[in-house]
C-alpha cells in the first residue's frame, strides 16, 4: 500500500468533488447494512470542490468522538468525515511514474 498527499488546492476543480461526510453515510448506504442513520440536508448530493469552504461554514467540520464504548461504535451515526473524490488519475500521474 502506498498513501498520497496532495493539497486540495492542487487537485483540479472540475475533476474533483466531495460528500459531507463520507460517501457511504451521505449516500444513505448504512441503513441496508442495519446501521444507524439521520437524515440530513447535505445527504444524498456530492458537493464540487470549490463549494468545501461553504459547507463547512454551515454545518461545521465532522468529528470522531472519542468514546469508551468501542465495540458499538458502528451503531453510533456516523459523521465523521469529509471525503473527497478525484474523477482523473491526471493530477496522480507523477506518483505513478515516480512510485
Amino acid at each position: 500500500m502506498q498513501e498520497v498527499r496532495i493539497a486540495l488546492s492542487e487537485l483540479p476543480s472540475a475533476q474533483t468533488t466531495f460528500t459531507y461526510p463520507d460517501s457511504f453515510t451521505a449516500m444513505a448506504i448504512g441503513p441496508e447494512y442495519g446501521l444507524p442513520y439521520e437524515s440530513k440536508p447535505y445527504h444524498e448530493r456530492v458537493f464540487r470542490l470549490e463549494e468545501l469552504s461553504e459547507v463547512v461554514r454551515l454545518y461545521g467540520t465532522p468529528r470522531d468522538e472519542v468514546t469508551s464504548q468501542y465495540h458499538n461504535y458502528h451503531k453510533q451515526i456516523f459523521e465523521k468525515y469529509v471525503e473527497i473524490q478525484l474523477w482523473s488519475d491526471e493530477p496522480l500521474r507523477d506518483f505513478q511514474e515516480h512510485g
